[in-house]
């Protein structure tokens, strides 16, 4: 849940924000990747090395939207690049792909609008959002404090959802966030972790500076978190992708063909990430293209996922790459 404008000396009101995303198994974990490097030793504090833009949602539950632009504009700075980013179109973005009636989104969601869509500039337009998306985000599989510093150490800033109260978020607690108590009206809200010092975890809300203190709020092991994100890797701005493959599916495509139209069906589906990139794309309809024309029935809810170019499948090829409208 997310928390309304307020004027000081007056306590908020709360709307729905962040849902805790349902269990996927494809997942990339964090500790997966983190094994396979050398780990430095953690100080006893530490912040993001960059100035990070002070937000406010507002009246809206658009929490996740605003910490994740939070997130994205830390990885701008890296490349000395201070440009801030919409919250609300980054929510906006959710909405239309997370199936959820209701107000509110999930995180991981958000992370895929980054990686698909990219995400919008303040003052920008939507097509500008192309120029600045990740490559790969991962899942926080180790939420203790140990397992939060080592994410925000060496990967920036991280997205968590909170399972907070209106009064265990009080702007008279000046940040120092606690843990509900019995009968509090349980809500979720996303926000951005940044760093830590001798005793506590420190986060940047999307409340406004008149809260807590100064948008930053302190926490220890006493307060759980329910889940985390981090980005893998972001792509530069100036990152230039494949040029869109152009052509019209006319024939059904199955498992054991060759020609030069599974060749295309290979290029489309390389460009919808559904095939590896690092795979030459040979015509022939073998078991790698089989998995990806599956992985691409998924990702657009069609029914079944068999893995062959039928009637379907091909009108959906069609409608993003035929230049035929």
């Amino acid at each position: 849940m997310c928390i309304n404008f307020f004027k000081k000396n007056k306590e908020p009101e709360f709307n729905p924000g962040a849902l805790e995303s349902p269990l996927d198994n494809r997942d990339i974990a964090l500790s997966v990747v983190q094994a396979k490097i050398e780990h430095r030793e953690l100080p006893e504090a530490y912040m993001v090395p960059y100035k990070l833009r002070i937000s406010d949602q507002g009246i809206t539950p658009h929490c996740v939207g605003y910490s994740a632009a939070t997130m994205k504009e830390e990885k701008e700075r890296r490349e000395k690049i201070p440009v801030d980013f919409d919250g609300d179109w980054l929510y906006n973005e959710c909405k239309k792909i997370d199936g959820y009636s209701g107000d509110g989104t999930y995180l991981r969601t958000v992370f895929q609008v980054l990686k698909n869509v990219g995400a919008k500039p303040l003052g920008g337009s939507e097509s500008d959002a192309a120029n600045y998306k990740i490559g790969a985000y991962a899942a926080l599989d180790d939420i203790s404090i140990e397992g939060i510093k080592r994410a925000i150490y060496e990967n920036g800033v991280i997205q968590v959802l909170f399972k907070g109260t209106k009064a265990g978020w009080s702007y008279l607690l000046k940040g120092y966030i606690r843990t509900p108590k019995a009968g509090e009206t349980i809500w979720g809200h996303a926000v951005a972790l940044i760093g830590w010092n001798k005793n506590n975890l420190i986060g940047q809300n999307s409340w406004g500076s008149n809260w807590g203190d100064g948008a930053f709020f302190y926490f220890d092991e006493k307060y759980p978190i329910k889940e985390g994100w981090a980005i893998l890797v972001d792509l530069p701005s100036d990152f230039k992708f494949a040029k869109k493959p152009e052509y019209a599916f006319l024939n059904d495509l199955k498992l054991g063909m060759k020609n030069e139209e599974v060749k295309m069906l290979q290029e489309c589906l390389k460009y919808e990430d559904c095939f590896p990139i690092k795979i030459e794309s040979t015509g022939l309809f073998g078991s790698v293209t089989l998995g990806a024309v599956k992985k691409f029935q998924e990702k657009y809810s069609i029914i079944p996922t068999a893995g062959y170019v039928g009637t379907i499948t091909r009108t959906k090829l069609n409608q993003l790459f035929s230049k035929v409208v």
